[in-house]
């Protein structure tokens, strides 16, 4: 009888500490961005290969990370997290927010204002090694601005977008926490190209990356 009341006990914890574990955690927050992430440089992530497009693919341009600021944060931390809410125009989403099951929305700071792509061979007559070639290529970003810009109105605009990467302006890159650079028209290139990602931001800062890549369907070779 002991030796029952034992093996209810430790199911009846055992169960207790399950819902615990899986119970939904939410804050309230006066911004909608929850957190600022500082970087010193910026890296490419992965190469998603769209095998219905031979050719086409996306490079994930994305930051060295030093640190972030947060609405958790403390102090001086605090503080700066705030100035940075309060300078975009973010401190009236004042709601709770479910924190426990997804990624709070997060931001780049400095934001970037340009992103620029060059290649080391001649991709064509208009495009010679070293010039740019932002018009052959599209993009796919998410930025918070236009949701918290709209006051908040309508949640479907912070999806993902698109657009030719010659097109985005300093004011699309504003509060990005994904941005995709999108291969598509230069699938007849043959053999390996080294791709240089070049981004300024805001502060004037200016960071460089590469990728090579090989258009004969092969897994891309890393620069």
């Amino acid at each position: 009888m002991i030796i029952r009341k034992s093996s209810i006990s430790i199911f009846v914890i055992l169960s207790l500490l399950s819902i615990s574990c899986n119970k939904e955690e939410f804050v309230y927050t006066d911004s909608y961005v929850m957190e600022y992430c500082m970087y010193d440089g910026v890296q490419i992530w992965g190469t998603e290969w769209n095998f219905n497009k031979p050719g086409q693919f996306a490079l994930q341009v994305s930051i060295n990370k030093t640190k972030s600021v947060s609405y958790a944060s403390k102090g001086d931390d605090l503080l700066f997290y705030k100035e940075l809410c309060k300078n975009n125009n973010d401190i009236t989403y004042c709601r709770e927010v479910r924190t426990k099951l997804r990624t709070p929305p997060f931001a780049y700071y400095p934001d970037f204002s340009s992103i620029t792509v060059t290649a080391d061979r001649d991709i064509d007559e208009s495009h010679p090694a070293g010039y740019s070639i932002n018009d052959l290529l599209d993009c796919e970003y998410e930025s918070h601005f236009p949701y918290i810009n709209s006051n908040y109105s309508d949640l479907y605009i912070t999806t993902p977008r698109s657009k030719k990467l010659s097109e985005i302006t300093s004011q699309d890159l504003k509060l990005i926490q994904l941005f995709y650079v999108v291969f598509n028209s230069i699938s007849y290139v043959q053999g390996p190209v080294t791709f240089y990602f070049t981004v300024t931001n805001t502060l004037g800062q200016e960071f460089s990356v590469s990728r090579t890549v090989s258009f004969d369907g092969s897994v891309p070779i890393e620069a």
